[in-house]
């Protein structure tokens, strides 16, 4: 690798990104902050890294950092003039960003190309798709130049029909896999058949219980029950041959 890649700047930039980094993983509130102090930092070593070296370079000085984890911090970097002010947390920041090119790849446009969007959006009441046909640009970058807010209000109802659909898909998956065990013990009968109703029985009881008891501390107890209640099912399922 080149010398450049060991000078005192590439140094204090390591760092930097180094403790940043830490910063964020630790769960603090501001974990978005640091996440683009991080970004920061790495865009600023790319710029000083010699070409078709950054790879190599990231591996030797920065090992702890995943391919997933610098290109985000990077990107968010990148175009944290473009988030929303209330934007609090690294999921919602990336998520509002989908769509624009990544970080090494931005391009700043002119004031006046965004004024342009503008206009066409409020006074021709043309699309994003075709004001960013028109432009050249993308038409997520159009959404957030013309309305930065609703932009952000569409990302938030994305993530949470997203989310739904994940939770209607395991709720799915759930319902199979109980079926798939009430079979199983019917068809072995006997005393694993009594076993696993029971288990069933007082999980249900459970449930309903954490559901009618508003106290905090007992629905904690009744939780870890419940859990423990959940390994002993399993348990029961893996000596019935399920999942």
């Amino acid at each position: 690798m080149s010398e450049l890649a060991t000078t005192t700047s590439l140094s204090n930039l390591v760092d930097t990104a180094r403790t940043e980094h830490e910063l964020c993983q630790s769960g603090l509130v501001k974990a978005l902050e640091h996440a683009i102090r991080a970004g920061e930092a790495l865009l600023q070593a790319k710029d000083n890294v010699p070409s078709g070296e950054w790879q190599e370079w990231l591996a030797v000085n920065l090992p702890e950092f995943g391919e997933s984890t610098y290109q985000t911090y990077m990107r968010l970097a990148r175009y944290q003039d473009e988030l929303p002010a209330d934007t609090r947390s690294i999921t919602d920041a990336s998520q509002f960003l989908r769509g624009l090119p990544p970080a090494t790849g931005y391009q700043e446009y002119p004031e006046e190309i965004k004024v342009e969007a503008r206009r066409l959006r409020e006074e021709e009441g043309l699309s994003y798709e075709k004001i960013a046909a028109i432009l050249n640009v993308g038409h997520t970058r159009v959404s957030i130049w013309c309305d930065k807010h609703q932009a952000h209000l569409h990302m938030r109802r994305n993530r949470r029909d997203t989310l739904r659909r994940k939770k209607e898909r395991a709720a799915l998956r759930q319902k199979e896999i109980q079926a798939e065990r009430v079979r199983a013990a019917n068809k072995a009968g006997g005393a694993i058949h009594d076993a696993y109703s029971s288990v069933r029985l007082l999980g249900e009881a459970l449930d309903n219980a954490l559901w009618d008891d508003d106290d905090r501390r007992n629905q904690e107890q009744l939780r870890n029950a419940r859990d423990l209640v959940f390994k002993v099912e399993n348990h029961v399922a893996y000596v019935l041959g399920v999942s």
